[in-house]
């Protein structure tokens, strides 16, 4: 699985992105990564890419678990 970008809607500027960082390990555990954009925090973007990206992950048979974070999150 790879990259989704996340723009916002009023002028296309990227403002994150989020994926997962390797494919499912022994135990099905895949590791889901996001930052963006200060600028652009607190209005739902995130969370609605994350969801999209969750739903999607768990129609692969060998995903069984997703961990995630978010390092930092202090882009500017």
């Amino acid at each position: 699985m790879g990259c989704l970008a996340n723009d916002s809607y009023a002028d296309s500027t990227l403002i994150g992105d989020l994926g997962f960082i390797d494919k499912p390990d022994q135990t099905g555990t895949g590791e889901m990564g996001y930052e963006g954009l200060s600028a652009y925090r607190q209005q739902g973007f995130a969370f609605e890419a994350a969801e999209a990206l969750v739903d999607f992950a768990f129609t692969r048979r060998e995903l069984k678990r997703i961990i995630a974070h978010s390092p930092d999150n202090h882009l500017p």
